[in-house]
């Protein structure tokens, strides 16, 4: 009888310290996967290629929809999308012009940290404004300037709802007492072409290109259009 029950005993212990060793294989030995951080790299040489974005103006921008997710940085020759969390984001890369000149990467990423990425590369419709004719503002100190005409041209995108009481605001470095004001608009449903003058008495000297952008709510894709730098688009005042 004793050795019936210590036979039991010990099958009984046996079956919990075989019930703990299972437990612990099914539950309690099985770790969180590890997140470690991992790196989409575009060098800066293949950008056109990839991304179409031969026609682009420096310095790029670049955003990420979700910093929790991927960070991304422009570095002087690559983009660098950097894993951060788990989910999914949207890397958008813009022309200095316009954000809406733009290449979109969406971006998955795993609950290990690895990167997937979509590359739409952009689609070739460049939004952009330019100085039509080679244009010097010239003058000196304290006297009225000869009126000049700034002619401006979009394309990709139109001209809309211009104010011509804030069209000085469009040129970003305009000297101290000088004004702009609307000399032109062209007709029609779509407005590629407007001119400004400029006038006025000068209080502060420059002799630097002129700075334009064509503000958001001035365009239908409402984002500002920065005009493309013109070196005979200039202010000479001394």
């Amino acid at each position: 009888m004793r050795k019936n029950i210590w036979f039991i005993v010990g099958l009984t212990l046996c079956f919990a310290v075989l019930g703990c060793e299972d437990g612990g294989a099914a539950g309690g030995n099985e770790e969180e996967p590890q997140f470690v951080a991992e790196e989409f790299v575009v060098q800066s040489a293949d950008f056109a290629e990839k991304f179409g974005t031969a026609q682009f103006l420096t310095p790029l921008a670049v955003e990420s929809s979700d910093q929790a997710v991927v960070k991304a940085e422009l570095t002087d020759d690559a983009l660098v999308i950097t894993s951060v969390g788990q989910g999914s984001a949207t890397v958008m890369i813009s022309d200095w012009r316009c954000k809406d000149n733009a290449v979109r990467i969406d971006a998955q990423v795993s609950a290990t940290g690895g990167i997937t990425t979509v590359i739409y590369p952009f689609d070739g419709n460049l939004r952009k404004a330019t100085v039509k004719e080679a244009v010097t503002i010239g003058g000196q100190i304290g006297v009225a300037i000869t009126p000049r005409s700034v002619k401006l041209m979009m394309d990709g995108t139109d001209f809309i709802d211009i104010d011509e009481a804030a069209v000085s605001t469009w040129i970003n470095n305009l000297p101290a007492g000088l004004t702009a004001e609307v000399d032109y608009i062209q007709s029609g449903e779509h407005i590629h072409e407007v001119t400004l003058l400029v006038s006025g008495t000068p209080t502060a000297a420059s002799a630097e290109p002129l700075s334009i952008t064509i503000p958001a709510e001035n365009t239908p894709i409402n984002v500002p259009v920065n005009v493309d730098p013109k070196p005979d688009a200039k202010f000479a005042i001394d």
